[in-house]
């Protein structure tokens, strides 16, 4: 029966639809979720010649593949529009664009304006967290207390997670929005009291207390308590004024004595004067004048040794004021440090000392935003070159570069700051966009040439490193250098670009290829290669992607179904009206009659006979092919060079066919001779002809069935089993055949099921008995049969495939869940299916059509149930 079908349903039936299948696979398998799967199936149908349901399968695919195309096409397009309404949902965004569009009616759609609205919404809200990333870096606040926060935000950008970005974003300027002003007020007021504990350790009095203090309130206000911050404030403001008012009341005690030492003199009378106007001071908190007095007595007392070296420090200080701002010298630094050292050479040092200590109060906060100013200006002179590197328009960043420098030059510190500032987030934002919005581009002309057969991938992966080199120095404010990385980013776009020729090249002969063939094969209309080449032209690569192999299908649908057609109908009359068929159906009874164990005819005989009719019945059909259809041409892109490749290939394994048949025949004989403990001298089948073979194996056969009759014990089995991946249920058909009746028959079954003993008892010869079985599957590939005759045991080992390693465990949904094939929400109570290896879950058809998961490449296995069926004598 299998080489009838062979010979006869192989040429009439498989042939073609192999020949179709394969070919429909190769063009759709992997854009056409499912379809790989079904041919999948239609092939192992064919394997077990079920022609009646391969014909029907088949006919299902092409009559359904124009529908599964619509369903499954613009796949890129439902996926962007379902991103958009998860967008619209969760941000209230866009509600007014692009209501949610039927795809299966497209006669009313105008599709490149919806390609275009739905790429720029996306690109706008893209665009949107990223600016809202440099707003929020740049807060005050954020750098402060939101570092971790701010952190993870970028994390979400970078990993392309823009939804999950823009909700730590809501909730972190909702965490801000309400405590900022107040954070600014209380920073404002920590500040002021620092500044005055600046003045006096400036002067040269050491504050530890007030030190620790202010530590103490700036954790308070790290924790955003604001209402124990000002309650701990008013508390320990006084506890600073009264330390610093007893640092001073120590001092004007030291002094004190060291004029009572030199009473008398005029210089002393002078001290005491001044020593009465600084505890005057103190008790109305003048503490600056407090200390003036304090200063102005030591030096009239000439123990000023003190002073001089607060000058000294504050002098050095100030002169690496002065070297930081460079040319730019604010006139008033410029004029005070002149003073203080006008009073130094005449040895005032006191007032030297509180001309110096202003200038620093007023100039060295001052001095560390200059120097940030200058690293920013030479960061935007990089990142404008970087721009012009990218192509970007930089005359509005030129102008707002040089006037940052000019505020600089002229000495507005804080508008040079806020300016440069800005402008560094705009170039940033600028940069980001360009590149994004080209990698975007990228990606699809990847996905197309990849699509044409050219491998671009390596090329496109080298420029995605190089950009997301970018990212990360514009968004984690990394140390490298942004013109290095565009440089290299550059080089690799334009080895892409290179490349753009070739892939034109190609998409134009696929065209063309696909024009000609829709003209040859019934759609005379077809302009879809036209609308190809003019989005090609314009770029938009998105809508190119989707429509590529749309059109293709298109064509490719009716080219199938007409040739499936058309093929048929002459592969039929061939076979009924040709000679040859009676000379195959003499061959192949012929080589049954071998088989059976009578005639001598050569089997090589049969196979040649099959082979020359093979030839035959593909040159008869090609020339009615061409008779029918005058442009056809061998070895063109139709289908007649793929289906001869197939015809060729596969009736020429008929020798191979028949050669494993023989081998296996041996095999089975050999095995039944070892478990029974019968001799028989082997042989090999390479050394042979075949008929030396079909004789050698019909006397081995012979001599072994003579022996089996001699044994004392031994039963013919018939074993019929069903597996459904958890258990097995069957049926054994026992025949005791010995010489002898047995005492006590008992048998074993092990391996791929659990152990089952069954015991038969005594048995008579020519006696039969049955006995249904039912067991756990175990994890083995393995069916090991054990008799036992009286204590006499023969054992046999076999493969048995009855596991099902499903990969899955199927669920009914709670409704939350999201299919991960069709990106749709899985009902409650729908059937749902988990992958073991994952986690993934999916509509049970979705994973059915898959047949494996997308996310980790675990296989699923939806057989329902497994057989088999042993023959043996032991």
């Amino acid at each position: 029966g299998y080489l009838d079908s062979l010979a006869f349903n192989a040429i009439t039936n498989t042939l073609t639809i192999l020949a179709e299948i394969d070919l429909i696979d190769k063009k759709f398998g992997g854009r056409i979720a499912g379809i790989s799967n079904d041919i999948n199936f239609l092939r192992k149908d064919l394997e077990d010649l079920k022609y009646d349901e391969v014909r029907e399968e088949f006919e299902k695919i092409i009559e359904n593949l124009e529908a599964e195309i619509i369903k499954n096409g613009f796949r890129e397009l439902r996926g962007m529009i379902g991103y958009l309404e998860e967008i619209k949902s969760t941000t209230g965004l866009y509600r007014d664009l692009l209501p949610q569009p039927d795809l299966t009616v497209l006669q009313n759609i105008n599709l490149p304006k919806m390609y275009q609205d739905v790429e720029n919404a996306l690109e706008d809200f893209r665009h949107r967290i990223f600016s809202d990333i440099m707003d929020l870096s740049s807060r005050l606040i954020v750098k402060e207390l939101f570092r971790e926060q701010i952190s993870t935000i970028i994390d979400n950008y970078t990993e392309r997670d823009y939804l999950a970005a823009w909700r730590n974003i809501i909730g972190l300027r909702e965490r801000i929005s309400g405590i900022e002003a107040q954070y600014m007020e209380a920073k404002r007021i920590l500040e002021s009291l620092e500044k005055n504990v600046i003045i006096f350790e400036n002067l040269g009095f050491r504050l530890e207390k007030s030190r620790g203090i202010i530590d103490e309130l700036r954790k308070i206000l790290e924790r955003l308590d604001f209402k124990e911050f000002m309650e701990s404030y008013r508390g320990r403001y006084l506890e600073v004024r009264n330390e610093i008012y007893n640092v001073l009341n120590n001092y004007i005690g030291v002094i004190e004595e060291k004029m009572n030492s030199l009473r008398g003199k005029r210089n002393v009378l002078i001290a005491e004067g001044l020593i009465t106007s600084a505890k005057r001071a103190i008790k109305i908190d003048q503490f600056e004048e407090t200390v003036k007095y304090i200063f102005d007595a030591v030096e009239d007392l000439q123990v000023d040794d003190i002073v001089k070296q607060v000058s000294s420090n504050l002098l050095k200080r100030v002169k690496n004021v002065v070297e930081i701002f460079g040319a730019l010298r604010p006139k008033d630094l410029v004029e005070g440090l002149a003073r203080a050292n006008l009073y130094l050479g005449q040895g005032k040092y006191s007032n030297a000392v509180f001309e110096l200590n202003s200038l620093l109060i007023k100039y060295e906060e001052m001095s560390k935003s200059v120097e940030d100013i200058k690293k920013m200006i030479e960061d935007v002179k990089e990142k404008i070159s970087s721009a012009v590197i990218l192509g970007i328009n930089t005359q509005e960043f030129l102008k707002n570069y040089q006037a940052s420098r000019l505020y600089l030059q002229g000495g507005q510190i804080e508008k040079s700051l806020e300016s440069i500032s800005s402008l560094g987030r705009n170039l940033d934002v600028q940069i980001e966009d360009t590149v994004s919005r080209e990698m975007k581009a990228l990606y699809y002309l990847s996905g197309i040439s990849d699509y044409l057969g050219l491998n671009i991938k390596n090329l496109y992966n080298s420029a995605k490193e190089r950009s997301m080199d970018i990212i990360s120095i514009l968004v984690l404010r990394k140390n490298d250098s942004i013109s290095r990385a565009v440089q290299d980013y550059r080089k690799a776009v334009d080895e892409i670009m290179k490349r753009r020729a070739d892939v034109e090249r190609s998409l134009k002969e696929r065209m063309d290829n696909i024009w000609r063939i829709a003209v040859n094969f019934g759609l005379p209309g077809f302009t879809d290669h036209q609308f190809i080449l003019e989005l090609w032209n314009n770029r938009q690569y998105v809508m190119l992607y989707d429509f590529l192999p749309m059109a293709e299908s298109k064509v490719l649908r009716n080219y199938v179904q007409s040739f499936s057609s058309f093929l048929g109908e002459e592969l039929g009359t061939i076979i009924r009206n040709s000679h040859f068929t009676q000379d195959v159906y003499a061959s192949l009874n012929q080589t049954y009659s071998i088989y059976s164990g009578a005639g001598d005819l050569d089997p090589l005989q049969a196979v040649d006979a099959i082979k020359s009719y093979s030839d035959n019945v593909y040159a008869e059909a090609y020339r009615n092919l061409s008779s029918r259809i005058g442009s056809i041409r061998e070895g063109n892109d139709l289908f007649l060079p793929y289906y001869d490749y197939i015809a060729r290939g596969f009736l020429n394994s008929y020798e191979k066919i028949l050669g494993n048949y023989l081998e296996e025949r041996r095999s089975r004989i050999l095995e039944v001779a070892r478990t029974n403990g019968i001799e028989v001298k082997p042989f090999e089948l390479k050394e042979l002809r075949i008929d030396k073979v079909i004789g050698h194996l019909i006397s081995l056969e012979n001599e072994v069935n003579e022996k089996l009759k001699m044994l004392r014990h031994i039963s013919d089995m018939e074993l019929n089993m069903e597996s459904d991946g958890n258990n097995i249920r069957g049926r054994i058909d026992l025949e005791y055949r010995g010489k002898e009746d047995v005492k006590k028959l008992i048998l074993r079954l092990s391996g791929v099921m659990e152990n089952i003993t069954i015991d038969f008892g005594g048995m008579r010869k020519g006696e039969r008995r049955s006995h249904e079985i039912s067991s756990r599957v175990q994890d083995s590939n393995v069916l090991r049969i054990t008799l036992d005759y009286d204590g006499e045991r023969k054992e046999r080992e076999m493969e048995a495939d009855l596991q099902i390693k499903r990969g899955f465990t199927s669920l009914k949904a709670s409704g939350t869940e999201k299919c991960v094939l069709c990106r749709g929400r899985i009902f409650k109570d729908l059937d749902m299916v988990i992958c073991e290896k994952c986690g993934a879950t999916y509509h049970y058809q979705c994973a059915k059509r898959a047949g494996k998961c997308l996310s980790c490449g675990n296989r699923f296995d939806f057989t329902e149930k497994k057989s088999m069926g042993v023959k043996i004598s032991l």
